[in-house]
């Protein structure tokens, strides 16, 4: 288990180095009843299954686990809602 803390940041972009090697991410979330989240996240050629527990302040209890791709392509496709999340997160030394 782990605790994530949520934390944003405004960033000016004018200050960014190029930008490369980028992490493709498509993730969708699968319907609860209360605050909880269920998240099914592929990124490159690994998947994942993420549950959070409702916030308490700035942070919530945290569960991931890898999961086979073509299980989170059905989960997506069958059991998360529309429309998916694209994105792409770059690491910045």
């Amino acid at each position: 288990m782990a605790i994530e803390i949520e934390r944003k940041f405004l960033v000016d972009q004018t200050k960014l180095p190029p930008l490369q090697h980028g992490i493709i991410m498509r993730q969708g979330y699968i319907q609860t009843a209360g605050l909880n989240t269920v998240r099914v996240r592929i990124q490159n050629h690994q998947a994942f299954l993420t549950l959070k527990s409702s916030s308490r302040g700035n942070s919530r209890l945290e569960f991931e686990y890898p999961i086979p791709v073509n299980d989170a392509q059905e989960m997506l496709e069958n059991l998360c809602q529309k429309p998916f999340v694209d994105k792409t997160r770059y690491l910045i030394p």
